[in-house]
């Protein structure tokens, strides 16, 4: 992927890959370019979902960058930001070869949590997917929530721009009127642990959708991803994934997909709503 960061609100053809802007933009928002290459898109050749959100939190980390806070700060000061929850819709899932545009902007924090948004688009200012997310600042060390500065936070420059999806609770979903398919199981690798050394939220959301039937990979295309975390897994935890299906309360012509990933002893980790629709459907 491209390591070209913009902040204009269109594409800059002349500018070069390697170029970086210092700032934030004066209405809080940060943007960030990637390219889609091929390892990013699924058998369809389009960009695999979780990708996209990879997408999201590479740009979330380079907005607190921009605020002066990198990597190495959060280390020395046993900090870290901790997500609660994505929602994420697709418009369209671009192929190889694509420039996307990842915006982002945050809310004013409330009581430990501050609120972060996304918008995605290609370079003819098409929309491809946009997100919101809740995240809380953790102390790495204790585990534990930890109060949010002013100081701090105010460095990232917080916006006046709505939340996306402002009606998503981020509560844990039931599988009551879901029909159960399957359950799997995997072993935490070396390979989904962060620099918190748990496992980081995308990982979940791969697991979630790997675990789903194939013929939901070959005939259709992702619509809609809420994804609601509970408890943290690390290197070696026996994980299970417990996958429902039913048909979407919103269209007729959608499935909703739900991955429970939880603990070897029941204790659910984190909750995965996926919703499908046809590929058809995005031509």
């Amino acid at each position: 992927m491209s390591l070209e960061v913009i902040m204009e609100n269109k594409f800059d053809s002349d500018v070069d890959n390697s170029t970086v802007f210092r700032g934030i933009a004066s209405d809080g928002t940060v943007a960030k370019k990637f390219e889609v290459g091929y390892s990013d898109v699924d058998k369809n050749l389009r960009l695999r979902p979780y990708t996209a959100l990879d997408f999201c939190q590479n740009t979330a980390v380079f907005h607190s960058d921009l605020a002066g806070f990198d990597l190495d700060y959060f280390i020395e000061n046993e900090r870290a930001w901790i997500i609660k929850g994505w929602c994420a819709s697709f418009d369209h899932l671009p192929g190889e070869g694509t420039s996307v545009k990842v915006s982002t902007w945050t809310a004013p924090y409330k009581r430990l949590q501050a609120s972060r948004s996304f918008c995605a688009e290609d370079e003819n200012g098409n929309k491809l997917f946009e997100a919101t997310s809740r995240w809380f600042l953790m102390n790495s060390k204790r585990r534990r929530p930890t109060k949010i500065s002013d100081e701090f936070f105010g460095a990232y420059i917080p916006s006046e721009k709505p939340m996306l999806f402002p009606d998503f609770d981020y509560e844990i979903h039931s599988p009551m009127g879901y029909n159960f398919i399957s359950t799997a199981g995997i072993r935490v690798t070396m390979r989904d642990i962060d620099m918190n050394d748990h496992v980081n939220n995308i990982s979940y959301v791969i697991w979630g959708m790997d675990a789903l039937p194939d013929e939901v990979h070959d005939s259709m295309c992702v619509k809609h991803i809420e994804t609601v975390y509970l408890h943290e897994a690390t290197k070696d935890d026996d994980v299970f994934i417990d996958v429902y299906c039913k048909d979407s309360d919103v269209e007729p012509s959608l499935k909703d997909y739900l991955s429970i990933i939880r603990r070897k002893d029941d204790e659910e980790h984190i909750f995965v709503s996926v919703k499908f629709t046809v590929k058809d459907n995005f031509k």
